[in-house]
């Protein structure tokens, strides 16, 4: 059954993967790292549970279909916290806050999912950005491949992006890695 068109499948989708599938990702890394410290039979227990992990992962992106998410009340904040679960830094350049909003609900997921993609993609330190309309997130790390394929988070990110009457870039950073961009309109901020 095909529920794409529906609103309610597509919060399903977003719900599934802004949340379940980027701590997957993270638990899966943290076992794979595990599973390098150890040897012998402990370190194959811990790649078929790495091997299952990967599988549910897979399971997940296919289920993608969207639940409602629960609305960002602090953008600032939220991008702090972000920065910080990431490894990364923020810098706040907004005058007035964006605050308990669509555009700060919409613009926290850009910025989650750009800041996820650089670590598993990218694997350098990332940085975001909030200035007046404009979101960056910046990453150190290996930069854009010559062949890119768009997945669901990146046509997630545009059509969040068109939502807020912007558009998203994304282009290799001037001393190399990625800056991913949404330009949200120039209100003062």
């Amino acid at each position: 059954m095909k529920l794409e068109g529906h609103s309610s499948a597509r919060r399903l989708r977003e719900a599934i993967h802004d949340e379940i599938g980027p701590s997957l990702f993270f638990v899966a890394t943290r076992v794979k790292l595990l599973k390098d410290e150890l040897a012998g039979r402990k370190r194959s227990q811990a790649a078929a549970i790495l091997a299952e992990l990967e599988e549910l992962r897979g399971q997940v992106r296919r289920l993608a279909r969207g639940l409602e998410e629960a609305p960002v009340n602090d953008l600032a904040l939220a991008l702090d916290r972000l920065a910080s679960e990431v490894g990364g830094t923020f810098r706040n350049d907004l005058v007035r806050p964006i605050k308990g909003d669509r555009k700060a609900d919409l613009l926290f997921r850009i910025a989650r999912e750009a800041a996820h993609n650089a670590v598993r993609h990218g694997g350098g330190k990332v940085s975001i950005r909030l200035a007046p309309g404009i979101l960056e997130v910046e990453d150190n790390g290996s930069g854009l491949p010559r062949q890119r394929r768009d997945g669901i988070g990146m046509a997630l990110m545009k059509r969040r992006a068109r939502e807020l009457g912007g558009r998203l870039t994304i282009q290799r950073g001037l001393k190399g890695g990625t800056v991913l961009a949404c330009h949200f309109g120039s209100r003062p901020g």
